[in-house]
């Protein structure tokens, strides 16, 4: 019988999970400049806001969160940026996307993130096909 601490799946698994406490903490940092960032949009004088920017802002925030293990306000964060900027529809769905993908496994069937995705789908599935 081979000892767990050196067969090559433990040292696979430990080595995923330094990494992904080297991104949460990296994350973590970020944290404040997203939260920043929201703030600067929404308080913009009107002629200066981009709802590209705040949508921008509010997704990478939620990514920061998903990061942290903070789904709910991320989730929050991720499906109001979809309404936010209706001008480049396909990179918010891009990003809405990304921030499904950075959610824990756990966290992915959690119900709004479920609706998240299907909105996502919805949407995609609602426009017109290229070429």
């Amino acid at each position: 019988m081979r000892n767990w601490e050196h067969t090559p799946t433990k040292q696979m698994l430990t080595q995923a999970f330094d990494q992904r406490q080297q991104v949460a903490t990296l994350l973590e940092g970020r944290q404040p400049h997203a939260r920043q960032a929201i703030a600067c949009c929404q308080t913009a004088p009107p002629a200066l806001q981009s709802s590209a920017n705040q949508s921008q802002a509010q997704i990478n925030l939620a990514i920061c969160l998903a990061g942290q293990d903070q789904p709910d306000e991320g989730l929050q964060l991720a499906g109001e940026a979809i309404g936010l900027n209706r001008g480049d529809v396909e990179a918010n769905l891009q990003q809405a996307s990304e921030f499904l993908t950075a959610l824990k496994p756990a966290h992915r069937s959690l119900p709004a993130a479920r609706e998240l995705a299907d909105h996502l789908q919805s949407i995609r599935a609602s426009r017109p096909a290229l070429g």
